[in-house]
Protein backbone atom coordinates (compact mmCIF):
# COMPACT_ATOMS: atom_id res chain seq x y z
CA UNK A 1 0.00 0.00 0.00
CA UNK A 2 3.02 2.57 0.68
CA UNK A 3 4.84 1.35 -2.38
CA UNK A 4 1.84 2.66 -4.64
CA UNK A 5 0.75 5.69 -2.43
CA UNK A 6 4.76 6.29 -2.92
CA UNK A 7 4.40 5.51 -6.54
CA UNK A 8 1.88 7.82 -6.91
CA UNK A 9 3.47 10.89 -5.21
CA UNK A 10 6.10 10.98 -7.91
CA UNK A 11 3.97 10.45 -10.53
CA UNK A 12 1.98 13.46 -9.18
CA UNK A 13 5.75 14.98 -8.13
CA UNK A 14 6.73 14.58 -12.11
CA UNK A 15 3.41 15.58 -13.56
CA UNK A 16 3.42 19.13 -11.64
CA UNK A 17 6.94 19.66 -12.71
CA UNK A 18 6.21 18.86 -16.70
CA UNK A 19 3.29 21.55 -16.15
CA UNK A 20 5.34 24.29 -14.36
CA UNK A 21 8.06 23.53 -16.90
CA UNK A 22 5.83 24.26 -19.51
CA UNK A 23 4.35 27.58 -17.72
CA UNK A 24 7.73 28.84 -17.79
CA UNK A 25 8.35 28.23 -21.39
CA UNK A 26 4.85 29.67 -22.65
CA UNK A 27 6.18 32.97 -20.27
CA UNK A 28 9.58 33.08 -22.08
CA UNK A 29 8.39 32.80 -25.29
CA UNK A 30 8.04 35.87 -27.55
CA UNK A 31 4.84 36.80 -28.78
CA UNK A 32 4.15 35.71 -32.44
CA UNK A 33 5.78 37.69 -34.91
CA UNK A 34 8.98 38.38 -32.65
CA UNK A 35 12.14 36.79 -32.29
CA UNK A 36 14.82 36.67 -29.65
CA UNK A 37 16.62 39.67 -30.28
CA UNK A 38 19.97 41.87 -29.34
CA UNK A 39 19.53 45.64 -29.00
CA UNK A 40 17.86 48.32 -31.10
CA UNK A 41 19.90 48.94 -34.00
CA UNK A 42 17.58 50.59 -36.38
CA UNK A 43 14.64 52.85 -35.23
CA UNK A 44 12.69 54.63 -38.07
CA UNK A 45 9.48 55.44 -38.68
CA UNK A 46 7.58 53.78 -41.70
CA UNK A 47 4.19 55.70 -41.63
CA UNK A 48 1.88 58.16 -40.36
CA UNK A 49 -1.87 57.99 -40.29
CA UNK A 50 -3.21 61.20 -39.21
CA UNK A 51 -6.58 61.65 -40.29
CA UNK A 52 -8.95 63.45 -37.58
CA UNK A 53 -9.59 61.64 -35.31
CA UNK A 54 -6.96 58.55 -35.87
CA UNK A 55 -3.49 59.48 -35.03
CA UNK A 56 -1.29 56.20 -35.67
CA UNK A 57 2.53 55.74 -36.46
CA UNK A 58 4.21 52.48 -37.75
CA UNK A 59 7.42 52.06 -36.58
CA UNK A 60 10.44 49.61 -37.95
CA UNK A 61 12.59 48.54 -35.04
CA UNK A 62 15.59 46.46 -35.56
CA UNK A 63 18.26 44.81 -34.24
CA UNK A 64 21.80 44.14 -35.84
CA UNK A 65 20.26 41.37 -37.49
CA UNK A 66 17.50 42.95 -39.00
CA UNK A 67 15.01 40.97 -37.19
CA UNK A 68 11.79 42.65 -35.53
CA UNK A 69 13.48 44.42 -31.76
CA UNK A 70 11.12 43.46 -28.83
CA UNK A 71 10.22 45.39 -25.46
CA UNK A 72 8.63 48.77 -27.61
CA UNK A 73 6.49 49.93 -25.44
CA UNK A 74 4.73 53.52 -23.79
CA UNK A 75 7.60 53.64 -21.30
CA UNK A 76 10.73 53.67 -23.89
CA UNK A 77 8.74 56.10 -26.49
CA UNK A 78 8.38 59.65 -26.58
CA UNK A 79 6.70 61.92 -29.51
CA UNK A 80 6.64 65.55 -30.54
CA UNK A 81 4.51 67.32 -32.78
CA UNK A 82 7.00 70.26 -33.86
CA UNK A 83 7.69 71.58 -30.17
CA UNK A 84 4.43 70.05 -28.90
CA UNK A 85 4.78 66.63 -26.12
CA UNK A 86 2.02 64.26 -27.95
CA UNK A 87 0.77 61.62 -25.24
CA UNK A 88 1.09 57.76 -26.84
CA UNK A 89 -2.02 55.88 -26.17
CA UNK A 90 -0.88 52.74 -26.77
CA UNK A 91 1.74 50.53 -28.54
CA UNK A 92 0.95 47.12 -30.04
CA UNK A 93 2.44 44.87 -32.48
CA UNK A 94 1.07 45.74 -36.24
CA UNK A 95 -1.49 42.33 -36.91
CA UNK A 96 -2.90 42.62 -40.36
CA UNK A 97 -5.48 40.47 -40.04
CA UNK A 98 -6.94 42.57 -37.18
CA UNK A 99 -6.99 45.62 -39.29
CA UNK A 100 -5.88 45.07 -42.88
CA UNK A 101 -3.45 46.87 -45.40
CA UNK A 102 -4.17 48.70 -48.16
CA UNK A 103 -1.68 47.57 -51.25
CA UNK A 104 -0.89 49.75 -54.06
CA UNK A 105 0.37 47.78 -57.11
CA UNK A 106 2.42 49.59 -59.07
CA UNK A 107 3.46 47.69 -62.77
CA UNK A 108 6.00 48.65 -65.12
CA UNK A 109 4.62 47.56 -68.82
CA UNK A 110 7.41 49.41 -70.58
CA UNK A 111 10.19 46.82 -71.70
CA UNK A 112 12.45 47.42 -69.06
CA UNK A 113 11.57 43.34 -68.50
CA UNK A 114 11.94 40.68 -71.05
CA UNK A 115 8.50 38.90 -71.39
CA UNK A 116 9.77 36.15 -69.06
CA UNK A 117 11.14 38.22 -66.48
CA UNK A 118 7.54 40.00 -66.74
CA UNK A 119 5.48 36.60 -66.95
CA UNK A 120 7.80 35.85 -63.32
CA UNK A 121 6.63 39.10 -61.97
CA UNK A 122 3.06 38.78 -62.40
CA UNK A 123 3.03 35.19 -61.02
CA UNK A 124 4.39 36.38 -57.87
CA UNK A 125 1.99 39.53 -58.04
CA UNK A 126 -0.98 36.69 -58.59
CA UNK A 127 0.63 34.85 -55.38
CA UNK A 128 0.03 37.70 -53.39
CA UNK A 129 -3.39 38.67 -54.07
CA UNK A 130 -4.67 35.22 -53.39
CA UNK A 131 -3.18 35.44 -49.88
CA UNK A 132 -4.91 38.74 -49.53
CA UNK A 133 -7.03 38.73 -46.26
CA UNK A 134 -10.44 39.55 -45.74
CA UNK A 135 -9.87 43.29 -44.22
CA UNK A 136 -7.14 43.61 -47.09
CA UNK A 137 -7.55 45.55 -49.85
CA UNK A 138 -5.60 46.70 -53.70
CA UNK A 139 -6.01 48.53 -56.36
CA UNK A 140 -3.55 48.32 -59.46
CA UNK A 141 -1.43 51.19 -61.21
CA UNK A 142 0.56 50.71 -64.45
CA UNK A 143 3.42 53.05 -65.35
CA UNK A 144 4.76 53.46 -69.16
CA UNK A 145 4.25 55.68 -72.23
CA UNK A 146 1.19 56.62 -69.83
CA UNK A 147 0.25 56.52 -66.38
CA UNK A 148 -3.45 54.57 -65.65
CA UNK A 149 -5.45 53.51 -62.51
CA UNK A 150 -6.20 49.94 -63.71
CA UNK A 151 -8.65 49.30 -60.86
CA UNK A 152 -9.40 50.71 -57.56
CA UNK A 153 -9.15 49.45 -54.21
CA UNK A 154 -11.27 46.32 -53.83
CA UNK A 155 -11.55 43.03 -52.33
CA UNK A 156 -12.67 41.63 -55.05
CA UNK A 157 -9.50 38.81 -56.05
CA UNK A 158 -10.76 37.74 -58.99
CA UNK A 159 -11.15 41.39 -60.80
CA UNK A 160 -7.34 41.48 -59.61
CA UNK A 161 -5.99 38.50 -60.64
CA UNK A 162 -7.92 39.16 -64.26
CA UNK A 163 -6.75 42.37 -64.70
CA UNK A 164 -2.64 41.53 -63.77
CA UNK A 165 -3.19 38.66 -66.19
CA UNK A 166 -4.02 41.03 -68.97
CA UNK A 167 -0.58 42.62 -68.11
CA UNK A 168 2.61 43.38 -70.95
CA UNK A 169 5.32 44.59 -71.28
CA UNK A 170 4.46 47.09 -74.51
CA UNK A 171 5.82 50.16 -73.73
CA UNK A 172 8.88 51.95 -75.02
CA UNK A 173 8.90 54.85 -72.43
CA UNK A 174 8.40 54.85 -68.52
CA UNK A 175 6.82 57.50 -66.65
CA UNK A 176 7.96 56.00 -62.87
CA UNK A 177 7.79 59.84 -61.45
CA UNK A 178 4.32 59.91 -62.30
CA UNK A 179 3.28 56.50 -61.64
CA UNK A 180 3.98 57.00 -57.93
CA UNK A 181 2.84 60.77 -58.25
CA UNK A 182 -0.56 58.66 -58.59
CA UNK A 183 -0.07 55.92 -55.95
CA UNK A 184 0.69 58.62 -53.47
CA UNK A 185 -2.71 60.35 -54.80
CA UNK A 186 -4.47 57.01 -54.28
CA UNK A 187 -3.10 56.16 -50.99
CA UNK A 188 -3.64 59.71 -49.01
CA UNK A 189 -7.48 59.11 -49.25
CA UNK A 190 -9.20 59.73 -46.61
CA UNK A 191 -11.94 57.27 -47.26
CA UNK A 192 -13.04 55.19 -43.95
CA UNK A 193 -13.13 52.31 -45.61
CA UNK A 194 -9.50 51.96 -46.17
CA UNK A 195 -7.43 50.31 -44.16
CA UNK A 196 -4.66 52.87 -41.81
CA UNK A 197 -1.88 50.62 -43.11
CA UNK A 198 -1.04 51.67 -46.95
CA UNK A 199 1.87 50.54 -48.87
CA UNK A 200 3.23 51.11 -52.78
CA UNK A 201 4.90 47.98 -53.66
CA UNK A 202 6.90 47.95 -56.98
CA UNK A 203 9.29 46.96 -59.18
CA UNK A 204 11.24 48.59 -61.19
CA UNK A 205 15.31 49.70 -62.36
CA UNK A 206 14.06 53.44 -61.47
CA UNK A 207 14.51 55.64 -64.79
CA UNK A 208 12.18 57.83 -66.05
CA UNK A 209 12.81 58.42 -69.92
CA UNK A 210 9.47 60.31 -70.69
CA UNK A 211 10.30 63.54 -72.09
CA UNK A 212 8.91 66.54 -70.23
CA UNK A 213 7.18 64.40 -67.22
CA UNK A 214 7.36 65.03 -63.48
CA UNK A 215 10.72 65.24 -62.56
CA UNK A 216 12.40 63.24 -58.97
CA UNK A 217 12.77 66.80 -57.27
CA UNK A 218 9.23 67.20 -57.78
CA UNK A 219 7.88 63.69 -56.94
CA UNK A 220 10.48 64.41 -53.55
CA UNK A 221 8.91 67.25 -52.24
CA UNK A 222 5.60 65.77 -52.13
CA UNK A 223 7.10 62.87 -50.25
CA UNK A 224 8.44 64.81 -47.74
CA UNK A 225 5.40 66.42 -47.09
CA UNK A 226 2.68 63.27 -47.92
CA UNK A 227 4.42 60.17 -47.61
CA UNK A 228 3.02 57.17 -48.34
CA UNK A 229 5.62 54.14 -48.16
CA UNK A 230 7.30 52.46 -51.23
CA UNK A 231 8.41 49.44 -51.41
CA UNK A 232 10.64 49.20 -54.33
CA UNK A 233 12.86 46.16 -55.94
CA UNK A 234 15.24 47.44 -57.71
CA UNK A 235 15.99 45.01 -61.20
CA UNK A 236 17.21 45.56 -64.54
CA UNK A 237 18.66 43.04 -67.45
CA UNK A 238 22.28 42.97 -67.93
CA UNK A 239 24.63 44.05 -68.97
CA UNK A 240 25.41 46.78 -65.99
CA UNK A 241 25.80 50.44 -67.36
CA UNK A 242 26.22 53.71 -65.13
CA UNK A 243 23.11 54.58 -66.00
CA UNK A 244 21.45 51.55 -64.95
CA UNK A 245 22.87 51.92 -61.43
CA UNK A 246 22.08 55.70 -61.22
CA UNK A 247 18.49 54.77 -61.66
CA UNK A 248 18.44 52.20 -59.11
CA UNK A 249 20.25 54.64 -56.76
CA UNK A 250 17.46 57.04 -57.31
CA UNK A 251 14.94 54.39 -56.61
CA UNK A 252 16.96 53.58 -53.26
CA UNK A 253 16.22 57.58 -52.35
CA UNK A 254 12.84 57.37 -53.18
CA UNK A 255 11.93 54.17 -51.46
CA UNK A 256 13.90 55.06 -48.01
CA UNK A 257 12.32 58.88 -48.31
CA UNK A 258 8.87 57.57 -47.99
CA UNK A 259 9.48 55.69 -45.10
CA UNK A 260 9.66 52.59 -47.44
CA UNK A 261 12.57 49.68 -47.99
CA UNK A 262 14.19 49.39 -51.26
CA UNK A 263 15.35 45.61 -51.83
CA UNK A 264 17.72 44.96 -55.15
CA UNK A 265 16.84 41.90 -56.86
CA UNK A 266 20.44 40.76 -58.41
CA UNK A 267 19.33 36.77 -58.47
CA UNK A 268 16.01 36.97 -60.52
CA UNK A 269 14.63 35.28 -57.99
CA UNK A 270 10.84 37.34 -57.21
CA UNK A 271 9.80 35.37 -55.01
CA UNK A 272 11.91 35.31 -52.24
CA UNK A 273 12.29 39.05 -52.75
CA UNK A 274 8.66 39.97 -52.38
CA UNK A 275 8.50 37.38 -48.97
CA UNK A 276 11.27 39.74 -47.89
CA UNK A 277 8.99 42.74 -48.51
CA UNK A 278 5.95 41.60 -46.81
CA UNK A 279 8.49 40.37 -43.85
CA UNK A 280 9.24 44.75 -43.99
CA UNK A 281 5.10 45.46 -44.49
CA UNK A 282 4.11 43.41 -41.66
CA UNK A 283 6.49 43.26 -38.93
CA UNK A 284 6.54 46.85 -37.45
CA UNK A 285 4.89 48.68 -34.74
CA UNK A 286 1.74 50.53 -34.31
CA UNK A 287 1.59 53.54 -32.08
CA UNK A 288 -1.83 54.97 -31.07
CA UNK A 289 -1.65 58.41 -29.78
CA UNK A 290 -3.96 61.06 -28.90
CA UNK A 291 -5.01 63.99 -31.25
CA UNK A 292 -3.73 67.08 -30.91
CA UNK A 293 -6.81 69.23 -30.20
CA UNK A 294 -7.27 72.26 -33.23
CA UNK A 295 -4.26 70.63 -35.15
CA UNK A 296 -6.17 69.38 -37.99
CA UNK A 297 -6.57 71.95 -40.59
CA UNK A 298 -4.27 70.65 -43.05
CA UNK A 299 -0.63 72.22 -41.75
CA UNK A 300 2.70 70.45 -42.24
CA UNK A 301 4.61 69.83 -39.00
CA UNK A 302 7.18 67.44 -38.24
CA UNK A 303 6.44 64.35 -36.06
CA UNK A 304 9.58 63.46 -34.15
CA UNK A 305 9.51 59.57 -32.30
CA UNK A 306 12.41 58.92 -30.05
CA UNK A 307 13.44 55.72 -28.27
CA UNK A 308 15.16 55.44 -24.84
CA UNK A 309 16.57 52.18 -23.80
CA UNK A 310 19.08 53.09 -21.07
CA UNK A 311 21.47 54.71 -22.47
CA UNK A 312 21.16 54.59 -25.96
CA UNK A 313 18.39 57.17 -27.63
CA UNK A 314 17.15 56.98 -30.78
CA UNK A 315 15.00 59.35 -32.52
CA UNK A 316 13.20 59.35 -36.07
CA UNK A 317 11.70 62.12 -37.49
CA UNK A 318 9.11 63.02 -40.84
CA UNK A 319 6.70 65.36 -41.71
CA UNK A 320 3.35 64.80 -42.19
CA UNK A 321 0.13 66.76 -42.82
CA UNK A 322 -2.87 66.79 -40.28
CA UNK A 323 -6.23 66.22 -42.53
CA UNK A 324 -9.80 66.59 -41.29
CA UNK A 325 -11.86 63.08 -42.35
CA UNK A 326 -14.21 63.20 -45.40
CA UNK A 327 -17.44 63.90 -44.39
CA UNK A 328 -20.02 60.60 -44.30
CA UNK A 329 -22.56 60.35 -47.53
CA UNK A 330 -25.86 60.63 -46.92
CA UNK A 331 -26.54 57.57 -47.06
CA UNK A 332 -25.03 56.90 -44.14
CA UNK A 333 -25.10 59.62 -42.22
CA UNK A 334 -27.55 59.25 -38.73
CA UNK A 335 -30.87 59.89 -39.21
CA UNK A 336 -32.89 62.09 -37.46
CA UNK A 337 -35.90 60.19 -35.45
CA UNK A 338 -39.54 60.89 -37.39
CA UNK A 339 -41.37 64.00 -36.31
CA UNK A 340 -44.87 63.54 -34.70
CA UNK A 341 -47.05 64.96 -37.14
CA UNK A 342 -48.59 68.61 -36.82
CA UNK A 343 -52.00 68.28 -35.05
CA UNK A 344 -54.72 71.20 -34.84
CA UNK A 345 -53.84 72.56 -31.50
CA UNK A 346 -49.74 72.01 -32.24
CA UNK A 347 -50.27 74.44 -35.39
CA UNK A 348 -53.44 76.42 -34.47
CA UNK A 349 -51.06 78.59 -31.92
CA UNK A 350 -47.98 78.37 -33.93
CA UNK A 351 -49.59 80.10 -36.93
CA UNK A 352 -50.71 83.53 -34.75
CA UNK A 353 -47.13 83.39 -33.52
CA UNK A 354 -45.80 83.38 -37.34
CA UNK A 355 -48.41 85.88 -38.95
CA UNK A 356 -47.02 88.54 -35.85
CA UNK A 357 -43.67 88.05 -36.89
CA UNK A 358 -44.38 88.67 -40.33
CA UNK A 359 -46.48 92.00 -40.14
CA UNK A 360 -43.38 93.23 -37.58
CA UNK A 361 -41.07 92.34 -40.64
CA UNK A 362 -43.56 93.85 -42.97
CA UNK A 363 -43.26 97.24 -40.84
CA UNK A 364 -39.67 96.95 -40.46
CA UNK A 365 -38.79 96.51 -44.06
CA UNK A 366 -40.96 99.49 -44.70
CA UNK A 367 -39.76 102.21 -42.19
CA UNK A 368 -36.23 101.05 -43.55
CA UNK A 369 -36.62 101.35 -47.24
CA UNK A 370 -38.41 104.98 -46.18
CA UNK A 371 -35.51 106.09 -43.89
CA UNK A 372 -32.69 105.02 -46.67
CA UNK A 373 -34.55 106.77 -49.25
CA UNK A 374 -34.46 109.61 -46.88
CA UNK A 375 -31.14 109.49 -45.98
CA UNK A 376 -28.72 107.84 -48.62
CA UNK A 377 -25.77 110.43 -50.19
CA UNK A 378 -25.13 110.72 -53.64
CA UNK A 379 -22.66 108.16 -54.49
CA UNK A 380 -19.17 109.22 -54.66
CA UNK A 381 -16.87 107.45 -57.15
CA UNK A 382 -13.96 106.00 -54.90
CA UNK A 383 -11.13 103.22 -56.46
CA UNK A 384 -10.54 100.30 -54.63
CA UNK A 385 -10.77 96.52 -54.99
CA UNK A 386 -13.24 94.43 -53.07
CA UNK A 387 -12.98 90.34 -52.27
CA UNK A 388 -16.69 89.87 -52.09
CA UNK A 389 -17.56 90.61 -55.53
CA UNK A 390 -17.67 87.37 -58.59
CA UNK A 391 -14.81 88.46 -61.27
CA UNK A 392 -16.72 89.25 -64.39
CA UNK A 393 -20.02 89.57 -62.74
CA UNK A 394 -21.88 92.86 -63.97
CA UNK A 395 -22.42 95.65 -60.56
CA UNK A 396 -25.23 98.17 -61.84
CA UNK A 397 -24.61 98.69 -65.51
CA UNK A 398 -20.66 98.53 -65.10
CA UNK A 399 -19.46 95.32 -65.91
CA UNK A 400 -15.79 94.64 -63.87
CA UNK A 401 -12.54 93.14 -65.85
CA UNK A 402 -11.87 89.83 -65.06
CA UNK A 403 -8.50 90.12 -63.00
CA UNK A 404 -8.44 94.27 -62.96
CA UNK A 405 -9.50 93.94 -58.45
CA UNK A 406 -10.37 98.10 -59.74
CA UNK A 407 -13.90 98.66 -58.85
CA UNK A 408 -15.94 101.79 -58.22
CA UNK A 409 -17.25 102.50 -54.82
CA UNK A 410 -20.17 104.41 -55.59
CA UNK A 411 -21.33 101.19 -58.19
CA UNK A 412 -20.80 98.43 -55.34
CA UNK A 413 -22.05 100.40 -51.87
CA UNK A 414 -20.75 99.57 -48.70
CA UNK A 415 -21.28 96.36 -48.23
CA UNK A 416 -18.19 94.72 -49.29
CA UNK A 417 -14.80 95.17 -48.14
CA UNK A 418 -11.43 96.58 -49.81
CA UNK A 419 -8.78 94.03 -50.30
CA UNK A 420 -5.06 95.17 -48.57
CA UNK A 421 -3.34 95.04 -51.58
CA UNK A 422 -0.13 97.24 -50.69
CA UNK A 423 2.78 95.52 -51.34
CA UNK A 424 1.22 92.77 -53.31
CA UNK A 425 3.81 91.44 -56.11
CA UNK A 426 4.39 87.52 -55.69
CA UNK A 427 4.89 84.79 -58.26
CA UNK A 428 2.61 81.56 -57.66
CA UNK A 429 3.89 78.09 -58.79
CA UNK A 430 1.57 75.78 -59.25
CA UNK A 431 2.76 72.00 -59.61
CA UNK A 432 0.16 70.00 -61.36
CA UNK A 433 -0.49 66.73 -59.14
CA UNK A 434 -3.39 65.00 -61.16
CA UNK A 435 -5.08 66.74 -64.02
CA UNK A 436 -5.68 66.89 -67.68
CA UNK A 437 -2.64 68.73 -69.15
CA UNK A 438 0.67 67.95 -70.44
CA UNK A 439 2.20 71.23 -68.67
CA UNK A 440 3.68 70.00 -65.17
CA UNK A 441 3.40 73.59 -63.46
CA UNK A 442 2.20 76.66 -64.15
CA UNK A 443 4.05 80.28 -62.79
CA UNK A 444 1.64 83.02 -62.56
CA UNK A 445 2.36 86.38 -61.00
CA UNK A 446 -0.37 87.45 -58.06
CA UNK A 447 -0.67 91.48 -57.95
CA UNK A 448 -3.82 91.75 -56.65
CA UNK A 449 -6.17 88.43 -57.60
CA UNK A 450 -5.28 85.46 -59.49
CA UNK A 451 -8.59 83.57 -60.93
CA UNK A 452 -8.47 79.73 -61.42
CA UNK A 453 -11.10 78.48 -63.57
CA UNK A 454 -11.73 77.35 -67.15
CA UNK A 455 -12.53 80.35 -69.17
CA UNK A 456 -9.74 81.49 -71.16
CA UNK A 457 -10.15 85.42 -69.64
CA UNK A 458 -8.76 83.83 -66.27
CA UNK A 459 -5.47 84.16 -65.08
CA UNK A 460 -4.80 80.05 -64.75
CA UNK A 461 -7.12 78.60 -67.66
CA UNK A 462 -7.67 74.99 -67.27
CA UNK A 463 -9.89 74.40 -70.14
CA UNK A 464 -9.57 70.71 -70.90
CA UNK A 465 -11.08 70.07 -67.30
CA UNK A 466 -14.88 70.08 -67.73
CA UNK A 467 -15.41 69.40 -63.91
CA UNK A 468 -14.51 73.29 -63.47
CA UNK A 469 -16.26 76.20 -63.47
CA UNK A 470 -15.74 79.17 -65.51
CA UNK A 471 -14.28 81.43 -62.47
CA UNK A 472 -13.91 78.62 -59.92
CA UNK A 473 -11.98 80.33 -57.64
CA UNK A 474 -10.05 83.20 -56.43
CA UNK A 475 -6.73 83.95 -55.06
CA UNK A 476 -5.74 87.32 -53.52
CA UNK A 477 -2.99 88.75 -51.67
CA UNK A 478 -3.90 90.45 -47.77
CA UNK A 479 -2.32 91.98 -45.06
CA UNK A 480 1.07 90.17 -46.30
CA UNK A 481 -0.71 86.61 -46.96
CA UNK A 482 -2.15 84.84 -50.06
CA UNK A 483 -5.62 84.17 -49.29
CA UNK A 484 -7.95 81.63 -51.25
CA UNK A 485 -11.69 81.42 -52.08
CA UNK A 486 -14.43 79.78 -53.63
CA UNK A 487 -16.49 81.46 -56.24
CA UNK A 488 -19.19 79.38 -55.90
CA UNK A 489 -18.30 76.89 -58.16
CA UNK A 490 -20.45 74.12 -59.24
CA UNK A 491 -18.30 71.22 -57.66
CA UNK A 492 -16.38 73.38 -55.20
CA UNK A 493 -12.78 73.99 -54.34
CA UNK A 494 -10.98 71.55 -51.98
CA UNK A 495 -7.81 72.92 -49.60
CA UNK A 496 -5.78 69.78 -48.84
CA UNK A 497 -8.71 67.34 -49.32
CA UNK A 498 -11.20 69.53 -47.28
CA UNK A 499 -13.84 71.80 -49.28
CA UNK A 500 -13.93 75.45 -48.02
CA UNK A 501 -16.66 77.28 -47.61
CA UNK A 502 -15.08 81.04 -46.45
CA UNK A 503 -11.40 82.57 -47.44
CA UNK A 504 -8.28 80.24 -46.23
CA UNK A 505 -4.80 81.42 -45.83
CA UNK A 506 -2.36 79.82 -48.47
CA UNK A 507 1.05 78.17 -47.42
CA UNK A 508 4.16 76.65 -49.44
CA UNK A 509 3.13 72.73 -50.19
CA UNK A 510 -0.94 73.31 -49.82
CA UNK A 511 -3.27 71.37 -52.50
CA UNK A 512 -5.98 72.52 -54.36
CA UNK A 513 -8.19 70.69 -55.92
CA UNK A 514 -11.01 72.46 -58.66
CA UNK A 515 -12.84 70.01 -60.25
CA UNK A 516 -10.46 66.69 -61.11
CA UNK A 517 -7.60 68.75 -61.44
CA UNK A 518 -5.04 69.22 -58.25
CA UNK A 519 -2.25 72.14 -58.02
CA UNK A 520 0.18 71.68 -55.26
CA UNK A 521 1.15 75.36 -54.33
CA UNK A 522 4.88 77.27 -54.08
CA UNK A 523 4.74 81.32 -53.45
CA UNK A 524 7.87 82.52 -54.91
Amino acid sequence: MAEHTEAGLSRYCLQLTVLLASCLVLTLRPPAGLTQTGEVDSFRISQVVAIHPDFKVFLEVLDANGNMAKDVSTHNLSALLGSRPLQIQRVKVFDPLEQGIAYIFLVDISRSLTAREFAAMKQVLQTWVNNLGSLDRAALITFGTEVKTVLDFTADKAALASAMAQLKPTDNDTQLHKGLARALELGSRADPALPPRRIILTLSDGQDDFAGGMTKEELLQRLRVEPIPIYAIGYYPPPRTLPKEEGLKALGVLARTSGGVYVRADNKNFAETFALMQRHIREVYQVEINWPPGSWEGAVQNLQMTYMAGPKVLTANMDMRLRAALPLPTSVRPQLPPQPPLTFWRLYPLGYIGLGLLALGVLSAALFLAFREKEAPAPVAETGNYSDLAPGGNIGTATVPLGSGNLTRGLVGPAYRPIQTAGANKTLRFTVIRGQTDQPSYEVPLKERLIIGRANDCDLALADDKEVSRHHCELTWEQGKVKIADLGSQNGTFLNGVPISTTYTLANDDVIQVGRTKLRVTIL
